[in-house]
C-alpha cells in the first residue's frame, strides 16, 4: 500500500479502454491517480483517504466531517435549515437578476437543475416567486 502513495508503474486492466480515455484527455499518465488524490486532499486540508486493496480491486475511502449550516442546530431540523438557506439564496439571486435561468441558478448554487426546480416549486407555492411570461423569454418576480 505504501507504494501506491508515491510514483509507481501502473498496468491498466484493459489497455484498449485505458488508451481511449488517455487519447480523450481524461487521464494524463499511468500511476498518478493516487498521488493526485493525496495532493488534492493536502491542498483542501482534509484527511488522506484510506486505501484498501482486495482481489476485486482497490478501495479508496474518503472521510469527512459534514459542514454545519450557519444557525442550524445539531440533529433534527438541519436538513430543513439547509433547504431554507438554499431558497433564500435563490430569492436573493433572482432579485438581483430576474432573467436568470434554472441552469444558471444551479451553477451558482452548486446543486442540480432538478434541485433548483424543486426549490422553485416550493417558493412559488409559498407565494415568494412568480414566473412572468413564458418559460423561454419570461422573467422571475420576487414577491416577498
Amino acid at each position: 500500500m505504501a507504494k501506491l502513495r508515491r510514483k509507481h508503474p501502473s498496468q491498466p486492466f484493459n489497455p484498449d479502454v485505458a488508451n481511449v480515455f488517455f487519447r480523450a484527455g481524461m487521464i494524463e499518465a499511468w500511476g498518478r491517480g493516487i498521488e493526485r488524490i493525496m495532493e488534492a486532499c493536502r491542498a483542501a486540508q482534509v484527511p488522506a483517504p484510506k486505501l484498501r486493496y482486495q482481489p476485486s480491486g482497490l478501495w479508496v475511502e474518503f472521510r469527512y466531517a459534514p459542514t454545519p449550516v450557519p444557525g442550524a442546530q445539531a440533529g433534527t431540523g438541519a436538513r430543513e435549515e439547509t433547504r431554507e438557506v438554499t431558497r433564500e439564496e435563490i430569492v436573493r439571486l433572482l432579485a438581483a437578476q430576474r432573467l436568470m435561468t434554472t441552469d444558471q441558478l444551479a451553477h451558482q448554487l452548486g446543486i442540480t437543475r432538478k434541485g433548483v426546480e424543486w426549490h422553485i416549486v416550493r417558493l412559488k407555492a409559498a407565494g415568494r416567486l412568480k414566473r412572468v411570461g413564458p418559460t423561454k423569454g419570461g422573467h422571475w418576480e420576487v414577491l416577498s
